[in-house]
């Protein structure tokens, strides 16, 4: 009988994993977590919390706008999926520190924030372009599509590159308005179902 190694998926492993070294290194994740770690680019977010002394301990704003952006740069414009992927891909969970927020806070996260959010987002965009860290073919935000080294554009005129600036600008915009719709759409189904539910039991 010919010898082969053990091929069991029904197991149990234990994985011995440092969350910064699964991001690697010149990638638009490390680029996304290390510019969402400077605390005045994100003070905006923090501000907003009042529980300081009472009330659950709240995710960090910084993790949730991790995940959310790592999302949009993976194509994914719904909460729902990005709790799903908190807990099944590996990225993700760096990103989120292990942490897995249920949808319903991500979707009331970017609802409450969605105006700071396309301000920031289309930093993230600028700097990550300008590094050359945006795809390797295309980066579609919605049918805004951003070209291969497009880092290079920034070698322009002044008008050019406020041309480039307003498209990223745009595309951060029209990607949190589409999460925003998505979370809209799929909430109502959730909560019809919920009151269908409870108007069975009664």
């Amino acid at each position: 009988m010919s010898n082969f190694l053990d091929d069991n998926l029904n197991q149990s492993v234990f994985f011995d994993i440092n969350y910064l070294e699964v991001l690697g290194s010149n990638t638009f994740e490390y680029c996304l977590y290390h510019l969402l770690e400077n605390d005045e680019i994100v003070s905006d977010f923090y501000a907003r919390y009042k529980n300081k002394n009472v009330g659950r301990k709240a995710y960090p704003p910084a993790l949730l706008l991790r995940v959310i952006f790592y999302s949009y740069y993976r194509g994914h414009t719904s909460s729902r999926v990005i709790e799903r992927l908190c807990k099944t891909d590996l990225k993700f969970i760096a990103l989120a520190a292990g942490r897995q927020p249920h949808f319903t806070t991500i979707a009331n996260f970017v609802s409450s924030n969605c105006e700071a959010m396309g301000h920031l987002f289309h930093k993230v965009l600028l700097i990550c372009d300008q590094s050359g860290l945006i795809g390797k073919e295309h980066f579609a935000i919605d049918g805004c599509k951003l070209p291969t080294n497009s880092s290079k554009q920034w070698s322009g005129t002044h008008k050019e590159l406020r041309k480039k600036s307003d498209k990223l600008k745009e595309a951060a915009k029209k990607i949190i308005d589409k999460h925003l719709s998505n979370d809209s759409d799929k909430g109502s189904g959730h909560a019809s179902q919920m009151i269908s539910s409870r108007l069975s039991i009664l």
